[in-house]
């Protein structure tokens, strides 16, 4: 008997024939003493099935069982996303008001009484007035008119701009001065309503000089297009005389122009073949040319394709052959002087 971490063992036998089982398995081991023969065969605890289709059962649970895992992950994501979610949500909660309070309006909009002025309790007696079925509303709140002495408060807030909005829940006693004050004030553009008033900008003005303009411009340039006629029928009597007299002329300069294109572009084209003739002339003499023999490819295409390029840079080509030109005529004046001295 043996008992260890991994669990209870226990073995039968004795040097021959001996069998062990413990939590992994049993083995089957059988020796012959003296000899150092011995055979042994272990078999593992789990059954094993001979047929595919409980083999792929096996496959199939241990997929199902990796899935529940996922969908477990899944489940623990989602409750965490919720929760950041409801932090945000709480964090934002001043963005989804109904009615947004702009602070700035508030702080210019004027006081409801003026400093000096008396006081509600210095004015008058304060009394309610209830009125409607009911003196609570499902929320809890009072119902009841406010006098103090013998104004009504919110007649008087009402007509000094404080109140947006008059809530209709039914039919009560002073509901038409609420409304009337209401009137008063978005017409006189008092407290919360100024906001409402048209600005008066320059542009308007502008607009009434401009259409005052437009009337005495309209009367004088009446009397500028007779004008202008006049002078248009003139010009163009001018113009039809001139047409002829430019047409012979820029024809004639067209004449004069065209056979010196042909013998310019000629004069180009044989400077480019003489770049190409010059490092031979110069070999044939024993000379050394300055930059032709480094602007001659030796095979023909190259040749072909560096003639393009020249005739687009004749600028450069033209000079350069007159340079190798003029240094050949030297060369060749000062090698006859020296051979007759």
């Amino acid at each position: 008997m043996n008992v260890s971490k991994s669990g209870i063992g226990a073995s039968v036998g004795g040097k021959g024939p001996r069998n062990s089982v413990n939590s992994r398995g049993s083995r089957v081991t059988a020796s012959i003493p003296g000899t150092g023969l011995s055979y042994s065969k272990y078999s593992s605890s789990g059954k094993r099935h001979r047929s595919t289709a409980y083999q792929y059962q096996r496959e199939l649970d241990r997929q199902q069982r990796e899935h529940e895992k996922l969908q477990q992950l899944e489940q623990n994501k989602l409750e965490v996303q919720l929760f950041e979610n409801r932090l945000q949500m709480i964090k934002a909660i001043h963005q989804e008001c109904d009615e947004p309070v702009h602070l700035p309006e508030v702080a210019d909009t004027p006081a409801p009484f003026n400093s000096g002025e008396k006081g509600l309790n210095q004015k008058g007696n304060i009394s309610l007035q209830p009125d409607g079925g009911t003196l609570y509303d499902k929320y809890g709140r009072l119902l009841a008119w406010v006098w103090v002495g013998n104004t009504l408060q919110q007649e008087a807030i009402t007509k000094a701009g404080l109140v947006e909005d008059f809530y209709d829940y039914g039919t009560y006693k002073y509901e038409n001065r609420i409304q009337q004050a209401m009137e008063y004030a978005r017409k006189n553009y008092i407290g919360m309503y100024q906001s409402n008033k048209p600005k008066v900008t320059k542009k308007t003005t502008e607009k009434n000089d401009e259409t005052k303009k437009t009337t005495v411009k309209k009367v004088s340039l009446k009397k500028e297009d007779t004008d202008n006629k006049k002078k248009t029928e003139t010009v163009a009597a001018v113009k039809k005389e001139s047409k002829p007299k430019e047409l012979a002329s820029s024809s004639t300069n067209k004449t004069a122009e065209e056979p010196s294109s042909p013998f310019w572009t000629f004069l180009v084209f044989l400077f480019v073949l003489l770049l190409f003739f010059l490092p031979r002339l110069f070999r044939r003499y024993g000379l050394k040319p300055l930059l032709a023999h480094r602007l001659v490819a030796k095979r023909v295409i190259w040749n072909i394709i560096l003639a393009i390029i020249y005739l687009c840079l004749f600028f450069i080509i033209v000079p350069l052959v007159w340079i190798e030109l003029i240094r050949i005529i030297i060369l060749l004046v000062k090698r006859n002087s020296t051979a007759k001295a």
